[in-house]
């Protein structure tokens, strides 16, 4: 009997492949795959890819039961040789719904999904890139003349195509001087994020002479390295069970990757959308902060393109914050640009901001630590950026400021727009009248802690603050009652808000998940302060500047310098897609009014 169903599956890439074979040498896998045990498909095997590889294969596989009660399975296997017996050849598993495949997406319509490989243990051993569709055998994609769009539907070219961005080369950097051992203790503002995922970073450059580029950007890295040292180290934790940060002469160092994608070029990858291209341009996506006790802290990844360079990069974030984040990408350019020393050393204490030693336990399985604290798979999302001049910055901040506050000090750039993205994306939510949402952002408590520390404070030193009120208040009250309960919780963050803050996560430590965000919440990460585009390595400044896919979920908003300088600032935000849709159409949101 004929199946009623098919599934379209892109097998594209794997990162972070564990080598099973690794006494004897590099890894050689393939995927097996199936819906029905008996009809089992295979890709060929990649053989120069090792714990990187990129099939970009299509498979049609029969399904042959309700689409309810059908689940995919994926094998990635080793391709043992004749003398590599003690090999056990299966790298990992992963499965899939495709219920939720085709509750997300609909019939015939394409979903991109990362699936994570366990080994047969429940250890974490990679994951896998897929483009996923279930379709009738006879459906045939129509010709896009005739196309009905649905913003969460529609597959974008360069979602559609296969692309292929290959690794082919890995090193390590390590300081150009011997170091030592050096040891710092994490700290409580720290330990919070070790359950959540690296951060990443995307930055694009032009240039014609990508080995040139990658020459001097790893011996510019090597060099500021002797101050940042602690990026080129591992997590450790000490006999009481305190996490710290280890430095060794005999460690490894920073990892770097590189790529390729020749037939892309810098002007492809402007698009205010992310598309798994990006994506693929990223390493260490969904690795958890702790795994840097046998990863490294910074893995960075250089992709040629047609006609420059895609910088990924990928920081522990328990290590550091976004202000130490943009200080040693700025200090490093330094070097790259010619100065013998950078102008700002790291301040590198840890424990002049706080001295408690925390003993902090975090389960041995990565998923039970899963930041979204649910093993359903998240809802469809979509990630964008909003671009805002200075002179609509200015509109905003002046309609504000329009009315004095209740403290009669004036609204800032930050409070200003961070209500108008609160706003917006209430009502693009479509939230009832009685439904609470969260605002949410990240302070920078650098000047705020007592004795307060330096801006050269080299670890996190934020705090996440919120402000909760009724949607239906927000409709109810002009926009400067959704300001004043942003600027109230600012100012009310002082020196003795934080300590209490940290005294009482110290007496109970947590994990933070991202549903401690808040319901309906908008997140705010980063900060238009951050001179992201004055990241100049002597090759000019970056043409664009994005973040990754890790730590995204619903509400999730970065702000960044814009490309224009000025006051102008990018608003990146994830939303799900209906959402997204009709923020999109929202002309007081846009400043189309």
């Amino acid at each position: 009997m004929a199946s009623r169903y098919e599934l379209e599956l892109i097998i594209s890439s794997a990162k972070d492949l564990k080598n099973v074979n690794r006494r004897h040498g590099s890894l050689k896998p393939y995927v097996v795959v199936w819906v029905d045990p008996a009809a089992k498909l295979s890709t060929k095997v990649d053989n120069e890819g090792d714990t990187s590889p990129c099939w970009n294969e299509t498979l049609l596989i029969p399904v042959p039961s309700r689409i309810e009660d059908s689940t995919l399975y994926l094998d990635v296997v080793h391709f043992k040789a004749d003398d590599e017996d003690d090999t056990k050849p299966v790298v990992g598993s992963a499965s899939l719904f495709l219920r939720h495949v085709v509750d997300d997406v609909g019939f015939g319509a394409q979903a991109v999904r990362t699936l994570e490989l366990r080994s047969p243990s429940g250890r974490p051993h990679g994951k896998v890139e897929v483009k996923v569709s279930v379709r009738d055998p006879s459906y045939r994609a129509p010709q896009s003349a005739y196309a009905t769009p649905c913003v969460d539907q529609v597959v974008k070219k360069e979602e559609a195509e296969v692309v292929k961005v290959a690794v082919h080369g890995k090193s390590h950097v390590m300081p150009t001087k011997k170091l030592g051992r050096r040891e710092c203790q994490l700290v409580t503002f720290d330990l919070p994020y070790l359950a959540f995922y690296y951060n990443q970073k995307l930055l694009f450059y032009k240039g014609c002479d990508f080995e040139d580029m990658v020459g001097k950007l790893k011996d510019g890295l090597a060099v500021v390295l002797e101050e940042f040292y602690q990026l080129a180290g591992k997590l450790e934790k000490d006999e009481d069970g305190v996490f710290k940060v280890v430095y060794d002469d005999e460690m490894e160092g920073v990892e770097v990757l590189e790529a390729s994608a020749d037939h892309v070029s810098v002007s492809d990858l402007m698009d205010v959308e992310s598309t798994s291209m990006m994506k693929d341009m990223l390493p260490h996506t969904q690795v958890l902060n702790f795994e840097g006790l046998h990863k490294p802290l910074l893995v960075l990844q250089f992709t040629k393109l047609r006609d420059g360079l895609a910088m990924g990069c990928a920081f522990n974030h328990a290590v550091l914050d976004g202000t130490s984040t943009w200080h040693f990408m700025s200090s490093w350019a330094e070097i790259c640009s010619g100065a013998d020393s950078i102008s700002v050393p790291p301040f590198l204490d840890r424990t002049k901001a706080r001295k408690t030693r925390v003993k902090f336990d975090l389960p041995l399985d990565p998923t039970a630590a899963n930041p979204n604290g649910t093993s359903e798979p998240p809802p469809l999302l979509r990630e964008r950026i909003f671009r805002f001049s200075e002179s609509q910055i200015n509109r905003v901040k002046s309609t504000l400021n329009k009315t004095p506050s209740d403290g009669s000090k004036p609204f800032s750039t930050f409070q200003s727009l961070s209500t108008h993205v609160w706003l917006a994306v209430t009502r693009a939510r479509q939230l009832k009248p009685e439904d609470v949402t969260v605002y949410t952002f990240f302070a920078n408590c650098r000047k705020r802690v007592d004795p307060p520390m330096p801006e050269s404070y080299f670890g996190n030193l934020i705090q996440a603050i919120f402000t909760v009120t009724a949607a239906g208040l927000l409709y109810a009250n002009p926009p400067e009652f959704a300001a004043a309960m942003i600027q109230k919780a600012i100012v009310t963050n002082d020196a003795k808000a934080i300590n209490k803050r940290n005294d009482k996560w110290e007496s109970n430590p947590i994990i933070f998940q991202f549903k401690d965000a808040g319901v309906n919440c908008v997140t705010v990460g980063s900060s238009p302060r951050f001179k992201v585009y004055d990241v100049d390595f002597g090759f000019g400044k970056p043409e664009r500047v994005r973040s990754g896919s890790n730590n995204k979920f619903d509400g999730m908003v970065y702000l960044y310098q814009g490309k224009t300088g000025g006051g102008s600032i990018d608003v990146e935000i994830t939303l799900e897609a209906g959402t997204m849709e009709r923020l999109e159409k929202d002309k007081e949101f846009l400043m189309e009014v």
